[in-house]
């Protein structure tokens, strides 16, 4: 994923944190440069194979949720 991420134009940020509450969680937040960008995305092969390969390791499938950012330090205010 990572190559896939970095090669991915339309990635503002991609950030893996590890749960403190809970071991077992990860969350991933991802910044694309628009909606399109972020469906091209979840159609990526590389997306693909890692959700074919990590299921197993998963208790479930990726939960997505869509949001719109109103602030960043690096990009100051999104509107």
């Amino acid at each position: 994923m990572p190559d896939a991420v970095q090669a991915n134009d339309g990635h503002r940020a991609y950030v893996i944190c590890a749960s403190h509450a809970d071991p077992d969680v990860l969350v991933v937040f991802q910044h694309f440069r628009d909606a399109a960008a972020a469906q091209e995305f979840l159609g990526n092969p590389a997306y693909l194979a890692y959700l074919e390969e990590a299921g197993d390791l998963l208790s479930g499938p990726p939960e997505v949720e869509a949001v719109e950012p109103l602030w960043s330090k690096a990009g100051g205010p999104t509107r």
